[in-house]
């Protein structure tokens, strides 16, 4: 039985520097939208992006504020250096 994530808005996964990005953005597109997770974030650190995933669309964001699902974050907080 694959989990229930129905009640999710948001999952994050951060992308380790030896994995592909790729890997898990097939995992989102293979377990979390299908199971209800409304978006998927993929923190890239290294690249000093978030890629949103939602069911329709993918959109990288790479500073400025992020609006998601009700939530607002200032990018240039969470890549600073």
């Amino acid at each position: 039985m694959s989990p229930s994530y129905a009640h999710a808005a948001i999952a994050a996964m951060l992308l380790p520097p030896t994995q592909q990005a790729l890997e898990l953005y097939e995992k989102a597109q293979q377990v979390y939208l299908p199971a209800g997770i409304q978006s998927v974030w993929i923190v890239q650190p290294l690249a000093h992006t978030i890629a949103v995933l939602t069911s329709g669309a993918v959109k990288l964001h790479h500073d400025g504020i992020l609006e998601d699902q009700n939530l607002s974050i200032d990018l240039r907080v969470i890549f600073e250096d």
